[in-house]
């Protein structure tokens, strides 16, 4: 029988002697008459003594929970509800409140739970104290808590993340706050955060909770131990195994010496063992992870009871040792017993992690019918509305959550392997077929999860993990196009090589112009734009180490939580912001061919082969070549062997040559010979590169080898045939001309910033530190001379006066010092004029901070050491400068590859100009500028060190509008000519008339 069967003076009788009850529900609860309960009912409403009533039922079930008797404090509350709901008063309804709020507590914690019956309460809670409480309340702040939370076990963290986010921001209005609830919710905000692979705020949210937690519980190392935890959780997510290593070893050292453990601590023992054992596993120390697995077995068997989810993980995860070790009968029982676990406590999701291990065992024993059943098996387990057991269909790619998307992929290209396989023994291209299909809707679910992110660290962490699934599906589709002979196939291999490039350069451009069409204000993008800014210099801070990190980290967490507020205003405010946003992915291929001018040469490097994809207006080609050698230490090589050093002698300068020169020649024969030999190139060519190939500048590569290594005037390097620029991808090629941008008013602004004398270890000769630079006030006012515009120099060439001018000009002219950052891009720096060498957010530039301008740049030239190097990001190219002056909405960028000279430099970019002023386009103006350089010089002075490093990225047309009138300027040009013409025509016509006239009145006089 349930409380609301029980009479209600019986009833009131119970809770009034509750402090001396039983808990033993059968003990204390007697089925009495319903009439009696009628009676004491009417009584007790003429008496007024109902909300003593509810108390003593909260009372109750508060112990009933205590007991974790859940059931117990539900029907209790449940009985009461109903009971005294019509006679609850205005000064009761705070009780009221409370009352749905334990019963929302009760089904969350039930077995199993009831999440969407708890949220139900909590928001019956919510609504009541939100008319009847200030708005910051903390039992307000509790109530959207609680339905985040509900949500977050409902997979909806969009939902979820909307709660919390009002529940901190409603906490931390509160002049007063309660640490140990807002140390939670930063925990519990961290972990939904994670879940959506939002990874870098997670970690803010997670550390500060943390930091909160140690100053609150110095001593309590329990209460830090859940934090650890979800921090363990964050870094297997990003596959970091370092920071895997690091919490799970933390934990177990924090664990392990309790002398008395409670069950929760045993839950968290047990869970640190499988996680230190996964990444063993990750590290493939298979006998490590093996022994931390059964260790984790052991204690979920010995110490815990209910621990059936997490015995049947690591049965399922000891499987996946034994099949490594390829022992196969022992993987097979093992995951047997996994599966069988996870369909008694009937957990789809285990169901469905269990099975694909199952097929992947019966995949490398050759079983592969049933392994593809299997598989078709778990993904039916992930998504319920899919049902087809048909091996060759597969699930609908939209509507689904970030997590079920994340294991759908992982499913599907599990699934495209085995289909691989299956492809070597029968039915060949049907089953190709079938797995380029998989790797077409693998690229919509990665699409469809970018455009929920709103970090671009998250877009970035995907993109990289995406690399190696693109990386698949090219190669089955260039399979098919040459089995199949159907051009479709090449088509969709260059559609995922467009995929795997440059999307978040892209969607910032996207982004932009989607603010600029859908009217947001300019007082909101600026608003937005300062908060990014003040993100950026705080994030600098935490990278540099600087002082009280905890206070940075919770400066950093209010800042982004204002910026997620205004871009919450921009998605329900702006509605047609985010239609415009996301409305295209890619450039179609048609408009490609249509629209350019030029042959459009782009890699893509796998682990195994290299490709390369020629487009142009008749057609597309493709060329597939093994990778037998080493890219990335052959460019460690040339970046070495590029840069003169002072003081060479002779024999050293000859075998620095001759390394260079066998450098060079190496990447011609290996990354361009194989494309030139097949496929007929033009002289203009537009060079997309591919990871670690844009640090390579391809003009340099050495067709043919002078008869001696330091003959630099006479060896043929791709310069002397080629007119080469290059672009982050060919949709960053097209996208930009339908794009809203407005053009700057003015001409250029050359920044020539002056440095004092700084003791370097480096050459002066380079722009390497931030000592005096000889030439750069010279190059600016050359440039300036020839072409107008304005000019930063010395002490006026600062940072603050740059970003106050730089949003209204053509070009942008910087002959400064800078410094790449290969670790981490975003902090990549140009340099500015200062007069306090510490202050270095003053007087430096940084990448992360390029991302907050709107500039209106034709071209950026950045005439500077290393602009274009910087982290390698898989998936998205070199962070770099030149990049951030990309996403800032520069149209091309002359950027450079390594330290360059200072004075050579001057030269090059001088003649380049003038090149410019004739006409030129850009990639031509530099092609003939270096070409010059070289004639100018003898052998020592052509070295590749003075002239190569400078490469054109973008938009190569002509500057017409800086350089040359347009037309309408010769048409009123004309037209003032006709007039001035007209009229003088007209004035000696009259005069001739008059001179007329006057001869014929002499004649008559």
């Amino acid at each position: 029988m349930s409380f609301h069967d029980l009479p209600f003076s019986l009833l009131v009788m119970l809770f009034s002697l509750l402090p001396t009850v039983s808990m033993a529900q059968e003990n204390i609860l007697k089925p009495e008459n319903q009439s009696l309960g009628t009676q004491s009912l009417e009584a007790t409403q003429e008496r007024k003594v109902y909300n003593g009533y509810l108390q003593n039922a909260i009372d109750y079930a508060l112990s009933a929970q205590e007991a974790e008797e859940w059931q117990v404090a539900i029907d209790t509350i449940q009985s009461v509800i109903k009971t005294t709901k019509p006679y609850v008063g205005i000064s009761s309804d705070t009780l009221l409140a409370l009352a749905y709020h334990k019963l929302g507590v009760s089904y969350y914690y039930l077995e199993p739970p009831e999440d969407q019956k708890a949220i139900q309460n909590y928001q019956n809670a919510l609504k009541i104290r939100s008319n009847c409480l200030i708005p910051n309340h903390i039992d307000i702040i509790k109530s959207n808590r609680n339905i985040g939370l509900a949500y977050r076990e409902l997979n909806q963290y969009k939902q979820s993340r909307k709660y919390l986010q009002t529940a901190l921001d409603l906490h931390l209005s509160r002049s007063v706050v309660d640490s140990v609830l807002l140390a939670s919710t930063y925990m519990d905000l961290g972990d939904v955060l994670s879940m959506q692979r939002e990874f870098e705020p997670a970690k803010k949210y997670l550390s500060a909770a943390l930091d909160m937690q140690k100053r609150i519980y110095p001593n309590a190392l329990w209460e830090w131990t859940i934090i650890y935890e979800r921090l363990y959780d964050l870094s297997k997510n990003q596959s970091d195994t370092t920071a895997m290593f690091h919490y799970s070893k933390t934990l177990i050292g924090l664990l392990e010496p309790m002398e008395e453990k409670y069950p929760d601590d045993y839950e968290l023992l047990a869970n640190a063992y499988n996680n230190l054992a996964l990444a063993y596993e990750m590290s493939d120390a298979l006998n490590l992870a093996m022994s931390f697995y059964q260790k984790s077995f052991s204690v979920n068997q010995g110490e815990l009871e209910n621990r059936h989810r997490d015995i049947s993980k690591n049965f399922s995860n000891i499987s996946l040792i034994y099949q490594k070790q390829k022992k196969y009968q022992e993987a097979l029982a093992s995951v047997n017993k996994a599966i069988e676990i996870a369909q008694a406590v009937d957990d789809p999701l285990l169901i469905a992690a269990s099975l694909n291990n199952k097929a992947s065992i019966l995949a490398d024993q050759g079983n592969l019918m049933e392994a593809l059943r299997l598989q078709q098996q778990a993904i039916q387990h992930i998504l319920p509305n899919f049902q087809s057991n048909d091996p060759y269909t597969n699930p609908p790619t939209k509507g689904e959550v970030v997590g079920t998307q994340i294991r759908l992929i992982k499913y599907l290209a599990d699934k495209a392997d085995v289909l691989q396989h299956l492809a070597l023994q029968q039915e060949k291209e049907k089953n190709l077929i079938a797995v380029s299909a998989i790797y077409d809707s693998i690229a919509e679910l990665s699409h469809q999860i970018r455009i929920r992110y709103q970090s671009d660290d998250s877009k970035h962490f995907l993109s990289a993990e995406m690399k190696a699934y693109f990386e698949k599906g090219i190669a089955v589709n260039y399979e098919l196009y040459h089995l199949a002979q159907n051009k479709h196939y090449l088509e969709k291999a260059f559609a995922l090589a467009q995929q795997s490039k440059a999307v978040v350069l892209l969607d910032a451009l996207y982004d932009s112009d989607a603010k600029i069409q859908a009217g947001i204000p300019e007082h909101l993008v600026q608003r937005e734009d300062q908060l990014k800014q003040q993100l950026a210099n705080t994030e600098y801070k935490i990278l540099s180490k600087s002082q009280n990190q905890s206070a940075l980290r919770s400066n950093w967490l209010q800042t982004n939580n204002a910026l997620e507020k205004l871009i919450d205003t921009f998605r329900n405010d702006y509605t047609k912001y985010y239609e415009l946003k996301y409305q295209l992915s890619a450039t179609h291929l048609s408009d490609l061919r249509q629209n350019s001018e030029e042959t459009i040469l782009e890699y893509f490097l796998g682990q195994d082969d290299c490709y390369a994809f020629v487009l142009n207006k008749a057609e597309l080609e493709g060329i597939k070549w093994k990778k037998d050698f080493s890219l990335e230490a052959n460019i460690r090589q040339l970046q070495a062997a590029i840069q003169l050093q002072n003081n060479l002698s002779s024999a050293n300068y000859e075998a620095q040559c001759d390394r260079l020169v066998q450098n060079l020649h190496f990447f011609y024969e290996n990354i361009f010979a194989p494309v030139e030999e097949k496929i007929q190139l033009p002289k203009h060519l537009r060079i997309i590169p591919d990871g670690v190939l844009g640090y390579l500048p391809f003009e340099l590569f050495i067709k043919r080898k002078a008869s001696s290594s330091s003959y630099f005037k006479q060896h043929h390097y791709l310069l002397k045939d080629y007119q080469i620029s290059y672009a982050y991808s060919a949709n960053l090629l097209e996208k930009p001309k339908t794009l809203s941008v407005k053009k700057g008013n003015r001409k250029l602004l050359a920044i020539a910033p002056s440095f004092q004398a700084i003791p370097s270890q480096s050459s002066t000769a380079t722009k390497t530190s931030l000592v005096p630079m000889k030439y750069n006030l010279t190059e600016a006012n050359a440039i300036h001379q020839n072409i107008g515009g304005d000019l930063l120099t010395g002490q006026t060439a600062t940072k603050a006066r740059f970003l106050a001018l730089a949003t209204d000009y053509q070009i942008l002219h910087f002959a400064t010092h800078a410094k790449a950052n290969d670790e981490i891009g975003d902090f990549s720096y140009l340099a500015f004029t200062t007069s306090d060498r510490q202050d270095t957010l003053s007087s430096l530039l940084y990448n992360r901070e390029l991302y907050q301008l709107q500039l209106k740049a034709d071209m950026v030239v950045l005439s500077a050491c290393e602009t274009g190097l910087g982290e390698l990001k898989a998936g998205e190219g070199i962070i770099s400068m030149a990049r951030g002056f990309s996403y800032a909405g520069a149209k091309s960028i002359v950027t450079s590859l390594w330290e360059v000279n200072d004075v050579a430099t001057k030269d090059l970019m001088v003649t380049f100009y003038e090149y410019l002023q004739t006409g030129s386009s850009k990639d031509e103006a530099l092609r003939l500028a270096k070409l010059d350089y070289i004639q100018s010089k003898d052998h020592v002075g052509a070295h590749p060190f003075y002239w190569a490093a400078f490469i054109a990225i973008g938009d190569m047309e002509a500057i017409e509008s800086t350089f040359a009138p347009k037309w309408w300027v010769f048409f009123v040009l004309f037209l003032f000519v006709l007039f001035v013409a007209t009229q003088v025509f007209r004035k000696n016509s009259s005069l001739s008339t008059k001179r007329s006239k006057s001869k014929q009145d002499l004649k008559q006089e």
